[in-house]
């Protein structure tokens, strides 16, 4: 597989991890009606993530280049696994509200600790400002949660 197609299947996974975690949340908000327009929020941004990746991954005029190579297609393929498990767990068991947040906080954080937003580089201010800002509102999100989770006197830090 030439490095061209490669990158452009990671793209496309990277969008399908985060259409994803938006159905995760919108599985949430159904079950938590008093959380409801909280996971609604989060779940709108990751579409509009993905829909931005995707937007960009298509233009012609950027071009992007794969960083580090511990990113391949089976680690997605496994992450994708632990969101479609993670999904399957919110439509079919009765989560409590405390580990629906602790899911989240889980999936976000991991996608900054692993370093998930860092793969690419691309020769375009465009194509660095959405890398920059996927990151931005992935780090909004951990604090979202962790804030909840304050509230509720509930802590995982």
């Amino acid at each position: 597989m030439d490095n061209e197609q490669e990158n452009n299947d990671l793209l496309k996974m990277m969008v399908d991890n985060e259409t994803a975690i938006s159905e995760i949340y919108r599985i949430y908000a159904k079950r938590y009606k008093k959380h409801q327009e909280f996971w609604n929020g989060l779940a709108r941004e990751e579409i509009q993530h993905a829909r931005l990746i995707e937007k960009l991954s298509k233009r012609e005029d950027v071009s992007i280049s794969k960083i580090k190579d511990r990113f391949t297609p089976e680690v997605f393929k496994i992450s994708f696994g632990y969101l479609e498990e993670k999904r399957e767990q919110a439509e079919k068991e009765t989560l409590s509200f405390k580990e629906a947040l602790s899911i989240a906080l889980d999936i976000e954080t991991g996608m900054l600790e692993r370093g998930y937003l860092n793969i690419f580089e691309g020769d375009s201010p465009e194509f660095q400002m959405m890398l920059e800002t996927l990151d931005i509102e992935t780090q909004e999100h951990c604090n979202k949660i962790r804030k909840l989770l304050a509230r509720k006197n509930w802590f995982f830090f």
